[in-house]
């Protein structure tokens, strides 16, 4: 396995659940932050750069993470789609971005994303539970509750799981912890 120095940042491809196929769903690329524990979590319609929002989207989560102007690498496996947003990415960021990607058939050297794929996922698959319990009724897939719930599944895990540090990655990232009101998703709520 090749060093890597700096922030180090592993992506793959993933369904919202284990037995899905690419052709009956929209794929979920999944990031991961080695050094801040990150994951970040977005529904696309196709894998790759046809539809251009994954790569911005990775962008602007790395600027957030504190990222701006530092040389950053980039992990993943050696599928031509991630590797073609690998450099749509590298060419939307200011600084330089460094590509690392596993052996084929390897996916040990991959391990980390594979552990925030799963852990997204059961983050996900607990929500959308719980969502589709207070509401009597199966959510719909494809439909924007449904999208919005992938982001925010990771989103849940960046600012509210403690990590062994003692923080979350929310904490490491902005050097503050998440201090505002969360209601659960999808509720109700009466604002004035």
């Amino acid at each position: 396995e090749k060093e890597v120095l700096g922030p180090c940042v592993s992506l793959d491809y993933a369904f919202k659940y284990d037995d899905e196929t690419e052709e009956a769903v929209s794929p979920v690329l999944v990031a991961v932050d080695r050094d801040k524990g990150a994951i970040w979590a977005l529904e696309v319609d196709s894998k790759g750069v046809d539809s251009g929002t994954g790569a911005a989207w990775l962008v602007d989560r790395l600027d957030f993470a504190g990222y701006r102007g530092l040389k950053v690498t980039i992990m993943s496996d050696q599928e031509p789609s991630i590797i073609a947003l690998k450099n749509a990415i590298a060419m939307r960021r200011p600084s330089e971005t460094a590509f690392v990607e596993s052996p084929v058939r390897q996916s040990k050297c991959n391990g980390l994303v594979e552990r925030a794929i799963r852990n997204w996922r059961d983050q996900y698959r607990t929500l959308r539970h719980h969502l589709e319990h207070r509401m009597k009724d199966k959510l719909k897939e494809g439909g924007a509750l449904s999208t919005w719930l992938v982001s925010w599944s990771a989103d849940v895990i960046i600012k509210f799981r403690v990590q062994s540090s003692g923080r979350t990655a929310y904490e490491l990232m902005t050097s503050h912890r998440c201090n505002h009101v969360v209601v659960g998703f999808g509720e109700k709520v009466f604002f004035q």
